[in-house]
């Protein structure tokens, strides 16, 4: 985690190149055939499919409130939406303010992933990308097009 680089950039990145590195652990120390190696190695995969989902519905609660502050809808339509959000996603995340945190994060981990697949799955790519958005002192929206561009 460096405090130079943009917030979401740097947490997304510690989090999915700590993921790459256990997986990269596990398959020397218990083999490529080990639960533990195979276990770490689709972990991203599958925090890609978490992030994705909560971007899905964090944006349907964001247009849920838009719509009830514009009085397009009742609090209790408001409400029942709410309560599905929370329903579909319990296993992740169980209120306003843990969504608020995931989806702080997730965008920058889904392009992150999308650039390690893209460039071979070279963890080492993967880290010098990172270290370049460090080094010129992008902000959030510089580092994101140069994310994107590298898709």
């Amino acid at each position: 985690v460096n405090p130079k680089m943009p917030r979401k950039v740097n947490e997304s990145a510690a989090t999915f190149i700590g993921f790459l590195i256990a997986a990269e652990f596990a398959k020397e120390k218990f083999g490529e055939d080990s639960l533990e190696y195979r276990y770490l190695k689709e972990y991203p995969a599958f925090y890609m499919d978490k992030a994705l989902s909560v971007i899905v519905y964090h944006e349907t609660l964001v247009r849920t409130y838009a719509a009830l502050k514009e009085k397009r809808i009742s609090e209790k339509t408001a409400l029942k939406i709410k309560q599905k959000v929370f329903r579909d996603i319990n296993s992740w995340v169980t209120n306003n303010a843990e969504l608020a945190y995931e989806v702080t994060y997730s965008g920058s981990f889904v392009l992150l992933y999308q650039v390690y697949l893209v460039h071979g799955a070279d963890i080492q790519f993967l880290v010098d990308t990172v270290k370049h958005i460090s080094n010129t002192g992008m902000t959030e929206e510089e580092a994101e097009k140069y994310l994107r561009g590298l898709l």
